[in-house]
C-alpha cells in the first residue's frame, strides 16, 4: 500500500509516475470525458499532475481508492482549501460552515436537510455514470456522495467545499489515514 503524504502532492505524484515509467497518453475516452465535463458546466481540463494520476490508474500502479485520495489531497493543496472552516454564501447571506474530519455522512445529511436539498438524477448524471463504468470503475456514487453533488447543484456549497467534503468523506469511508 502506498503511503500518501498530506502535502507536496504534485512532487509525490510526479516521482511515483517516474519510478514506474508512467506517462500520460491521451485516449479516446479522455476526449469524451473532457467534452462531458464541459457540457456539465465545468470548463477546466485536467492539469499535468491530474493527468499523471489518471495515467497511474490506467497503468495499474494505483487502485481507484488511491486515485481518489491522491486527487482529493492534490486538489485541496492546489486550491488552498482550508482544513476546517470555509466561507459559503447561500441566499445572499454569508454563512460559516465548519467541516468536520469525522462523521461526514451525518454532517452532509444534516446540511442537506437544513437547506431542503435532495439529490435528483439528471441526464448528465446518467451520462457521467455510464462514462465512469466505461473507464473501468464500477462504483456508483453512494447516497452521501449524491447529497454532496446535490448541495453543489443547489449552490449551498462551492466547488472547493464540494472537493473538501468528498475527499474527507472518502478518506473516512475507506479509512485512509494521512501520511507524514
Amino acid at each position: 500500500m502506498i503511503e500518501i503524504p498530506t502535502f507536496g502532492l504534485a512532487a509525490f505524484i510526479a516521482d511515483l509516475a517516474m519510478r514506474h515509467d508512467v506517462v500520460y497518453e491521451r485516449a479516446g475516452s479522455s476526449a469524451l470525458a473532457q467534452a462531458i465535463t464541459r457540457l456539465s458546466g465545468d470548463d477546466g481540463a485536467p492539469d499535468p499532475t491530474e493527468r499523471l494520476v489518471i495515467a497511474l490508474r490506467r497503468a495499474g500502479v494505483i487502485d481507484g481508492k488511491t486515485m481518489v485520495t491522491l486527487l482529493s489531497r492534490y486538489l485541496n493543496e492546489k486550491f488552498h482549501v482550508r482544513p476546517v472552516v470555509e466561507m459559503r454564501y447561500n441566499e445572499g447571506l454569508p454563512k460559516m460552515i465548519e467541516i468536520p474530519t469525522v462523521g461526514l455522512a451525518t454532517f452532509v445529511a444534516d446540511l442537506a436537510m437544513r437547506h431542503n436539498v435532495a439529490y435528483e438524477r439528471t441526464d448528465s448524471s446518467d451520462l457521467a455514470q455510464a462514462i465512469t463504468r466505461l473507464s473501468g470503475d464500477d462504483g456508483a456514487p453512494d447516497p452521501t456522495e449524491r447529497l454532496i453533488i446535490a448541495l453543489r447543484r443547489a449552490e449551498v456549497i462551492d466547488g472547493k467545499t464540494m472537493l473538501t467534503l468528498q475527499g474527507r468523506y472518502l478518506d473516512e469511508k475507506v479509512h485512509v489515514r494521512p501520511g507524514r
